[in-house]
């Protein structure tokens, strides 16, 4: 690909060779003529010519050519041509011969030609091709039809230049009383002079839509006290007759149209009421009133509310029922109140007491001590049987049970106390046992007395035989023998904030639940215990999952109220004991935790060994002398001795030791011959002293690049620019400013924005 020279190469936009040869050129070929600019040459490689534009293309003598003056001579006139003879003075003769064609002669009288042509330039037409405007017909050689192009894009009239009429321009027409094509001015033309300029168009009567100014719509007015119709003119006093008409919208097609009123009565079977009768009645309703021919009263009869033949009910309220009385009368009956259900007697509503309130039993089941019952869901009978000596009778709703027998039947003629028991009143009449008790509370059979104090039981406990309670157990509120027994309240006081470990259960420590952190209840007690069930933060201090919290005090507020047991321990640092792991590509542990060292697992260089120094004699490597094991000696896997030797230095033409180069060594360049540069520096390096960036930033013939932006300082810089799309390289008008460093990228037009790509590089 060539190289494009977007400017010159000098001051003045060329290229400037200083007086220097152009060897082993090739001058540009081409098939045929290319665009010309003055000046510009190039080789035809069909005719085998060197070409130059003066405005034309001409041919350069490419030949051999001594000729340095010519003198013309004449040649001779023969068959209608003449000529003049170029004699060299290198000897060469050239002919240069005119011919003629046809009718066309050519003579020569010394140094004058004479084109004559005898036919005075008649001749025949044989072929005729249509201009602008024009068409031809029929063959263009052979009697051809020229017509005025009248049709299509290039007809007579959009074929001719575009201009503004004015009333002293002349137009075609076809007068029509010959049927002639004439002119006329167009300020004949009917209706000039009479333009103008519509400037607003508003809405009248029953239109919507104005003012107009430049483009909107005019709509039929349908609405408000101004719409269409209400704006017509009044016609109160008119009377419509048939011939009168309607504007009306076809259903069939949506056209507006009128109609005859007397269409629209017929459509729609209008016509004059001239009687109503309202004696027929309808089905359960009678009509009074009459036959009416003009105006008058139709009433609903038979309604009773005003007495016989009244006017029928005049009021109702939500809720009312209108029920039929007899065969001919209707009533009201009004809602009625609250709590009350609508009941029929003797065939008419009433409103009455509901009887059912409070629920609906939808089945009932007799129950006993032993055996099963039916359930009665809708209606049957529940019987009463006597047992032995038992008798039952019904009347009415009442039932009545009866002993029938003597057996065990009596009267209690005297009552004694027993053991636990005490009696008050006579023993023979009305007498009152009591359980023993204190504090003045009269005992049930089903209570129990201890330590002088009634205990009051609940629910229906049966006491079979005779109890007797002896020697009962003293619970004092504070046990000091060791047969007292403890009451809960002493058990309580006693464990509850003794310190004595009770254990409450978990702590997730990631969602403080429960609350023992950020509002902790004053219930919590010393000793009580958690353990902690999920991982965090516990009054700041990091807790784990199994660790224990003991609570040194109660209602403890801050971690210092608090004892915190590790179960885990967290991994070893290098500053902090704790548990580590062994690499699997050096150990191997087994299941009972047993670890052994994998063969070739460990290299010798990473055990310590005394002394240590085998390495190094520091812990940097440097070119003081590096000391290495030259030979180990071993015995029975036991290394019994070792010989070392010191690394020699690196230098330019032997291996050695050598230390590797800091960035500002590199950059420096003036560091020692012994040290190494690692790729990442030696790219560090030469990133540092390259730039490179598209430009312009938008369409343009010059950008300025500061130094401040490349990076490159002052210079000397290498300075390359490229084609972006292609890649291709090209030449332009490159300034490096000596003193700031800016670089100034120059072409002799403008350049699409971000269509170039400039490469910078800082030499050393």
């Amino acid at each position: 690909m060539a190289i494009q020279f977007l400017t010159g190469l000098n001051i003045d936009g060329n290229i400037d060779l200083n007086s220097n040869q152009l060897k082993e050129v090739r001058i540009d070929n081409n098939a045929g003529a290319p665009s010309g600019s003055l000046g510009r040459i190039y080789y035809d490689t069909d005719t085998s010519k060197l070409r130059l534009y003066n405005g034309g293309w001409v041919d350069i003598q490419t030949g051999t050519d001594g000729n340095t003056t010519y003198d013309l001579s004449g040649v001779g006139s023969t068959n209608g041509s003449a000529g003049i003879q170029l004699d060299g003075s290198d000897g060469t003769l050239d002919n240069v011969l005119i011919v003629g064609a046809g009718t066309v002669g050519v003579t020569r009288s010394g140094n004058t030609l004479t084109v004559t042509g005898t036919d005075s330039a008649a001749g025949t037409v044989t072929s005729v091709s249509g201009g602008t405007g024009i068409t031809i017909t029929g063959s263009a050689s052979v009697t051809p039809t020229v017509n005025i192009d009248y049709a299509g894009a290039d007809n007579a009239i959009l074929v001719a230049t575009t201009a503004t009429p004015v009333g002293a321009d002349t137009v075609w027409f076809s007068d029509a009383t010959d049927s002639t094509i004439k002119k006329a001015l167009i300020s004949a033309m009917p209706g000039f002079g009479k333009d103008g300029t519509v400037t607003s168009v508003g809405s009248g009567a029953g239109l919507t839509g104005g003012a107009i100014t430049a483009s909107g719509s005019l709509a039929v007015d349908y609405a408000g006290t101004d719409n269409v119709i209400l704006a017509a003119a009044d016609g109160t006093g008119v009377t419509v007759v048939a011939g009168d008409r309607l504007l009306v919208s076809d259903a069939s097609d949506n056209n507006a149209k009128y109609v005859n009123i007397s269409q629209i009565t017929s459509a729609i079977g209008g016509g004059t009421v001239t009687s109503v009768d309202g004696s027929g009645g309808s089905t359960g309703l009678t009509l009074t009133g009459g036959a009416i021919t003009t105006s008058g009263t139709l009433t609903l009869g038979g309604l009773l509310a005003t007495g016989s033949g009244g006017t029928g009910l005049t009021s109702f309220t939500t809720g009312d029922i209108l029920y039929a009385s007899n065969s001919s009368t209707l009533a009201k009956l009004a809602i009625g109140s609250a709590g009350q259900v609508l009941k029929v007697n003797s065939g008419l509503p009433s409103w009455q007491a509901d009887s059912n309130s409070g629920g609906t039993v939808t089945s009932i089941t007799n129950a006993a001590d032993s055996g099963t019952g039916t359930a009665i869901t809708t209606s049957g009978t529940f019987t009463y049987s006597g047992g032995t000596n038992i008798t039952t009778s019904v009347s009415g709703t009442t039932v009545t049970i009866n002993t029938s027998a003597t057996t065990n039947v009596g009267t209690v003629t005297s009552v004694t106390a027993g053991s636990g028991m005490t009696q008050s009143g006579t023993s023979t009449v009305n007498p009152t046992l009591n359980v023993i008790g204190g504090d003045g509370i009269t005992a049930n059979a089903n209570d129990i007395e201890v330590d002088s104090t009634v205990v009051r039981t609940s629910g229906a406990q049966t006491l079979a035989g005779v109890k007797t309670f002896s020697a009962l157990p003293t619970i004092p509120l504070t046990p000091s023998a060791t047969t007292d027994a403890a009451s809960k309240n002493y058990v309580d006081t006693q464990l509850a904030g003794s310190g004595v470990l009770i254990f409450q259960g978990g702590y997730n420590a990631a969602t403080n639940s429960p609350d023992l952190d950020s509002n902790p209840s004053a219930s919590i007690k010393k000793g009580w215990s958690y353990v902690v069930t999920n991982d965090g933060s516990f009054f700041t201090e990091q807790v784990r999952a199994g660790d224990f919290l003991i609570a040194n005090q109660d209602a403890p507020t801050a971690l210092a109220d608090w004892t915190t047991v590790q179960s885990n321990i967290d991994l070893a640092s290098t500053t902090t004991p704790g548990i580590a792991s062994f690499s699997s590509d050096n150990f191997a542990v087994s299941a009972a935790g047993q670890v052994t060292v994998k063969n070739g697992g460990i290299n010798i260089n990473e055990l310590d060994f005394t002394p240590n120094t085998i390495i190094g004699t520091d812990s940097d490597i440097n070119t003081s002398g590096v000391v290495v094991v030259d030979q180990i000696n071993v015995t029975d896997g036991v290394i019994t001795s070792m010989s070392t030797r010191t690394l020699p230095d690196a230098t330019k033409t032997s291996s050695g030791v050598a230390e590797t180069a800091t960035q500002a060594e590199v950059d420096a360049g003036t560091a020692g011959d012994d040290l190494m540069v690692t790729p990442a520096t030696l790219k560090a390096h030469i990133d540092a002293d390259s730039y490179t960036a598209t430009f312009p930033s938008t369409a343009a013939a010059s950008t300025s690049i500061a130094a401040g932006t490349h990076g490159l300082g002052t210079g000397p810089l290498i300075v390359q620019c490229y084609v972006v799309a292609t890649g291709a390289q090209v030449q332009l008008d490159i300034t490096v400013n000596p003193s700031t460093g800016a670089v100034t990228l120059a072409t002799e037009s403008n350049q699409t924005a971000n269509s170039l790509r400039v490469a910078m590089m800082k030499v050393r």
